[in-house]
């Protein structure tokens, strides 16, 4: 009988299962296993009244920066009593209400997956960076639907088909979005590699709470979060305000958060968003006629300017002679709405450089 004992340090030093490592983890530069779940509720930022029509209607129109401009019956019954303020109920206040509870319940989801779904194997680091996400983007939503409805039913986990939830006090609802907010300041990145553009950070969840403190009076909270963002040193104010709202100035130094859009060849318009032809310039088939001329500027909106401030003609736009030329500032003629717009990412811009333009034809 012979037995042969054989040790070896290689035999000892196998790969643990079921969990990553350094080398093999498949997500590097801030991903996680969560990502599927995000970036569905990312993309309901662009949803159309979640950033266009019922948003524009009842934080810009309904102001006294803008009137809702058009033709006199265009909107028709909804968008004309939002603008005349104040508003019965009607189908815009029940679509922004709908289309921001639907982000609410996406960032539930997303955060019911990191807390029970336990076959998606991530790291702690992962769980608890997904989590800040999904709260940022939940605290953003409730952030403005208690300044536009008040009182609003506190939801924080995925529900049952036939719940339903009473209705929160305006003072909760602020407690819950502080809440999130420091969670998700506390717990993401100060910055993201430029694969992810847009991606909620440190520096976003601290401005948002700031603004969310300054909306309850809270000064010296307010003035903390907002120091965060300012000695981050990530943000300044180097971008001329003549480009901080054009191509040059996406995602750039003065930006803390930033939806993103895009367009190309083979996705011309499916993630993009209708923000600018809601504004466009609206007229007849021969001069300018760029989109729906909806929440055109005020004339209080004009009057609030300081005699000589630059921003005012960047920030309104003036019309000419009918019959002008309708061209561009780079000296093209600019093309009608609809019939030859080349596609919904060019919508109603009039600053596009001709040297981006054949990309997203």
């Amino acid at each position: 009988l012979i037995s042969i004992n054989s040790g070896c340090e290689k035999f000892l030093d196998t790969q643990r299962q079921g969990t990553y490592t350094a080398d093999n983890y498949p997500y590097p530069q801030g991903g996680t296993p969560y990502d599927t779940y995000l970036f569905s509720a990312y993309n309901a930022l662009r949803a159309y009244n979640y950033v266009s029509d019922g948003f524009m209607v009842a934080t810009s129109i309904r102001s006294d920066d803008a009137d809702k401009g058009s033709t006199p019956t265009d909107g028709g019954a909804d968008v004309i009593g939002m603008d005349d303020f104040p508003a019965l109920t009607n189908g815009r206040v029940n679509s922004l209400y709908t289309e921001y509870f639907t982000m609410v319940n996406r960032c539930n989801t997303i955060i019911d997956q990191v807390q029970n779904n336990t076959e998606i194997v991530a790291t702690p680091e992962a769980k608890l960076q997904a989590e800040a996400e999904a709260r940022f983007l939940r605290a953003y939503s409730y952030f403005v639907l208690v300044r536009c409805y008040g009182r609003v039913p506190k939801i924080d986990k995925v529900l049952a088909v036939t719940a339903n939830i009473p209705q929160s006090s305006p003072s909760e609802i602020y407690a819950f979005i502080e809440s999130d907010l420091q969670f998700a300041a506390a717990n993401l990145p100060i910055n993201w590699d430029k694969k992810f553009a847009g991606r909620s950070s440190k520096g976003a969840a601290n401005g948002m709470l700031a603004k969310v403190y300054l909306y309850q009076q809270k000064w010296g909270q307010a003035m903390a979060a907002a120091n965060m963002v300012m000695m981050s040193g990530q943000y300044d104010l180097s971008v001329n305000y003549t480009t901080i709202f054009g191509e040059s100035g996406e995602n750039s130094k003065e930006s803390i958060f930033e939806i993103q859009g895009t367009a190309s060849a083979t996705v011309p318009s499916a993630n993009g968003i209708q923000y600018a032809s809601i504004q466009g310039t609206r007229g007849n088939t021969n001069e300018w006629n760029r989109g729906w001329g909806w929440n055109m500027p005020s004339a209080t909106l004009e009057a609030a300017y300081e005699p000589n401030d630059p921003r005012r003609n960047r920030t309104i736009l003036y019309s000419s002679q009918a019959g002008a030329p309708r061209t561009t500032i780079y000296g093209q003629a600019a093309p009608l709405y609809p019939t030859e717009v080349p596609n919904t990412k060019y919508n109603g811009k009039v600053l596009v450089n001709p040297s981006f333009i054949t990309q997203y034809n």
